[in-house]
This record gives C-alpha cells, structure tokens and sequence, in this order.
C-alpha cells in the first residue's frame, strides 16, 4: 500500500547487499548506501540523500523495525532472533515513572561535564561554582535531584511537565526575577526524546518475559546484544543516544532567567547558552567574590602562618599583610571575617566552626572558597585577633605547632571554633614595645608575634626565678 514500496525495497536491497561485506571494509552508512543507488550524473546529491535517509528511517521505525542501526556495523538487516525479540519489546508498557527514570539517568551523564560545576574567573583568580540541578516531570510535586550544588540553581522541564499548563511560561518569567541564582530550563521533544526512553524501558522489560528464554548460544547472544545497546542508549554521549537528545532538546528548549528569555534558535549549543547565563548568574548573586578571588591551597595557609622574608602570592592577592608581615586589619576579607566573628549572633560555638563560617562565607554575596577564609583566619591569629580552640586546646599564636594542622588541612580546620578577642592598636603595640625595651632590654618588638614571642621568652627566663622565690616564701612563711 505504500507508493514508495519500490524505492524502499531498492533501499532495503542495498543495506542487505552491502552488510556482507561491512564487517570487513565499512559501516553501512547513509552515505555509502546513497551512492550504491545514486541515479545518474547530474542527479542532486543532495535531494538523492535526504530520500535515501528518509527511507532508512522508514524501514527503522518501530512498528516495521526490519533495520537496525548498529554501532560497529551501521544499517543491517536483524535477524530472525532479534526480529522475534522486537515483537516482544513492542508489546511491552511503559508508565510515566518509569519514563522519567530512564531520563534523570541520561540527564545525568549529559549534564555532569558542563553543566555541574562552571568556572568563573574573579579580580584575582578563578574558581568553580557549583550548580544545584534538578529534574522534574510535573510542575507540581518536589523536582528530582541530580546534583546538589550550592551556588546557582537549575531546574529542568521535561516535555511532560510543561504540556498540562500553557501558561507555565508567563508564571515562571515574572517569579525568575525574585531568584537571579536560580535558572529554568524546559528540555524540547525534537521527535525522538520520549521515543528513546520508552525503547529503553520497554527492551529492559522485554529482557524479563519468558518467551525470550533460549537454549540456543547463538540466539542468547543475540538477545543479551539488546541488553548492552539500551545501556549504551541511556548513558553514551554519541548522537542518536539519550544523553546527546536531551542536550538537542535543551538547545532548542526555552531557558528563562532573571526575567529574561533568549532565542535558542541558532549557533549557540545548549552547553554555550548555559555558560553565558551561568556567568550572568554569578555576577548579579556574588557581588562581594572579587576580593576573596584568588586560588588559595593548603601549602599557601602554611606560609600565611610562617612566611618572614617574602610575601606569599595569596597574601598580597588577598591584601591579607602589607610587606613587613604587619597584618592589615582594614582590608576586605581580613575586615570581613573579623566583623562577622565580632556579631551577637556569632557567639555560640556552633557559629564559629570552621565549618560554619566556610558554609557561610560559601554562600552569596562573598562565594569565597574555604581556604580563602582560612587564609583570613590565619592572618588574625598572626595579629593576635582570634583564639583557635580545638577540643580543649587552646591556639594563641602562629608560631604554636599545631596551628599548621588546624589550617592546612580540612578535618582539623572544620571542627576548630574561632573566638575573636580583640587585636592590639598602634598606640598599645607602641606601648608595650617602650615596656619590653625600657624593663627587658628588648628592642624593635612591633608586631604581635614578636611581642608575643618576646614576652614568652622573658616568662621562660623568670619561672626559674619565680620558683626559688615561691620556695623562700613558703620556708619563712
């Protein structure tokens, strides 16, 4: 019945003709069967293959399913066996539940590489800020998670979800721009979306019936084949696979943000536009990253705590001390995480964990990277402006030896509560540099550190005094 039963035959005739020699030479291709049949010179090759593909898909339709698209192979003829097998398959029901696990599954894979983490680039240095990303099959009911980020927030749409309400559209852009962190993106059916996810739904159950049980090697290879091609399926990145649809449906999707609607029509792929907006995102919800930008890593709190001679990179980036190791307590980050240790609200313990105050300082406006704050932390206990407590340990100086284990290293670091008592002002550094001098013959002692190690050295030398003193006191009574 079909008017094109002739062309198709021709078509079915050369894939059958050119799969008993693919294994050898080539994949079966559109291409090459295109030029097998080519009609005469002078015939548009392009008309030529556009009628060629659109009888291939023909003959792959399910329903009809005589060709398969094979990975190794390309266009070849199945087999009795798997023939049998897509029969069963075709019988199989998918439900909405099960369509939208094989979907998070795929969204998973396409969305991991670009989309998860997105480079930003600060005054200073980089850093990656982290994408909470969910997907949803309805606009009612709490989204799926596929990664949980903190920093934005993107919530996909499945075609489904969108299809109930058409004006979901108009609701979601006015609400967009009480959430500039927050990014919505309703993945398109390009025609092959929910097709794929239901082949792959449908194969899986089809691999449980009975009638697919066999004796035979050979046919039980050829059905465990089905098994392996749905996996690839749902989690190859190749064209033709869910993950790749999924990114084509996003390209040509509708991605609203901060009251904002671009054309997704044109060059840009879905990874570039969410890129672009990504960018967006980060400027207008961490206004205060710039300060706190530059890329700090263990080795560097190492030589906040320790550096005499020459100024490390991240101390000047982050303006922490001026040249001469004199902590500059008026500058962004130093005066940041000093003031905010200084709050009422900041007075419990569980407030000044190491841990809490990275989480908030993590969070918007600032978007500092945790050994940004412990580079900050490190510099006022070099002031004397803070105490690092760890259990019932007490840290006063930078030249304590387990101050380098509570900062260059995440575990101790988290669990450590900062208290902030105050730091020394010109006038009383002055002070007690003339009574060092005047009383101990100490002199040039102008920073906490060296006032501090001055006066502990003064105390080591009178304890001995001290305790003959106490000795003579407790003999005369």
């Amino acid at each position: 019945a079909n008017p094109d039963a002739v062309w198709l035959a021709s078509v079915a005739k050369t894939v059958l003709l050119l799969q008993q020699v693919a294994k050898q030479y080539f994949r079966v291709s559109d291409e090459i069967v295109a030029a097998v049949l080519y009609p005469e010179l002078g015939a548009d090759p392009t008309v030529h293959l556009s009628r060629v593909k659109e009888a291939l898909k023909t003959l792959s339709e399910a329903g009809n399913r005589y060709l398969t698209l094979d990975t190794e192979l390309g266009y070849r003829f199945l087999t009795e066996t798997e023939t049998r097998f897509e029969k069963i398959v075709a019988e199989q029901d998918v439900t909405d539940a099960e369509r939208f696990e094989v979907m998070k599954t795929a969204a998973t894979v396409a969305l991991k590489k670009k989309f998860a983490k997105i480079d930003f680039q600060g005054k200073y240095g980089k850093r990656k800020f982290e994408v909470k990303i969910t997907l949803a099959d309805s606009l009612a009911g709490t989204p799926s998670s596929l990664f949980s980020g903190g920093h934005l927030e993107l919530n996909l749409l499945t075609p489904s979800a969108i299809e109930v309400d058409p004006h979901w559209f108009d609701e979601c852009l006015v609400n967009s721009t009480d959430a500039p962190d927050r990014m919505v993106w309703a993945i398109k059916d390009l025609g092959n979306l929910v097709e794929t996810a239901d082949r792959i739904v449908r194969v899986r159950k089809a691999l449980l019936d009975p009638r697919v049980r066999t004796s035979d090697e050979r046919e039980q290879e050829q059905i465990e084949t089905q098994r392996g091609r749905v996996e690839v399926l749902e989690k190859d990145e190749e064209p033709n696979c869910l993950p790749s649809i999924i990114l084509q449906g996003m390209g040509q999707g509708t991605l609203i943000w901060n009251g904002e609607r671009p054309d997704m029509h044109g060059i840009p792929t879905a990874e570039q536009q969410f890129d672009d907006f990504a960018q967006k995102a980060i400027k207008a919800v961490f206004t205060e990253f710039g300060p706190g930008s530059a890329l700090v890593v263990d080795d560097d709190l190492r030589e906040v705590l320790t550096w005499k001679t020459t100024r490390p990179a991240c101390v000047q980036k982050l303006e922490l001390m001026d040249v001469g190791g004199k902590v500059l307590l008026d500058r962004p980050v130093v005066k940041t995480v000093a003031d905010r240790l200084r709050q009422p609200d900041h007075s419990a313990n569980e407030r000044r964990t190491g841990e809490a105050l990275a989480t908030e300082f993590d969070a918007k406006p600032f978007g500092w990277d945790n050994h940004v704050v412990r580079a900050a932390l490190a510099a006022l206990l070099r002031a004397g402006a803070v105490v690092a407590k760890v259990g019932t340990t007490e840290i006063r100086t930078s030249s304590d030896p387990k101050a380098i284990e509570v900062f260059a290293g995440w575990n101790q670091f988290k669990r450590a509560v900062f208290e902030f008592v105050g730091e020394l002002t010109p006038d009383q550094r002055q002070a007690v540099s003339q009574a060092l001098n005047a009383l101990f013959d100490r002199a040039g002692e102008d920073t906490f550190e060296k006032i501090d190690r001055s006066l502990g050295e003064v105390l080591l030398s009178y304890i001995p005094k001290v305790a003959e003193l106490v000795g003579v006191g407790e003999v005369g009574h």
